[in-house]
């Protein structure tokens, strides 16, 4: 099995590195490596399928706004005061205090 790694930039100049492992028969493994992170994109047929792919998701992930763990709440929802615009944090789950017996 080979390995290729490529350097992908995005619109936003940013660099994710691309590993392709081929597994035969023109068939690719592809896995990005961005931010300390690595995120499987997929098995693809054909090498420039495999790098199109890759550049698709790395533009989706090192593009992407940051996020502000906001939520979006619905009309029934008594915490919000104004309907779908509301960017209350959601509530966190607490750990449960269980008694010993």
């Amino acid at each position: 099995m080979a390995f290729e790694e490529i350097v992908v930039t995005t619109p936003l100049k940013r660099k994710v590195k691309v590993q392709m492992k081929n597994l035969g028969d023109d068939v690719w493994d592809t896995s990005l490596f961005y931010a300390n992170q690595v995120r499987r994109v997929g098995k693809f047929k054909g090498k420039d399928f495999a790098i199109d792919a890759a550049t698709k998701k790395a533009v989706e992930i090192a593009d992407a706004p940051p996020s502000t763990g906001a939520v979006i709440c619905g009309n029934d929802d008594p915490a919000c005061k104004k309907p779908i615009t509301c960017t209350h944090k959601a509530p966190r789950p607490r750990a449960s205090k269980k008694k010993p017996s």
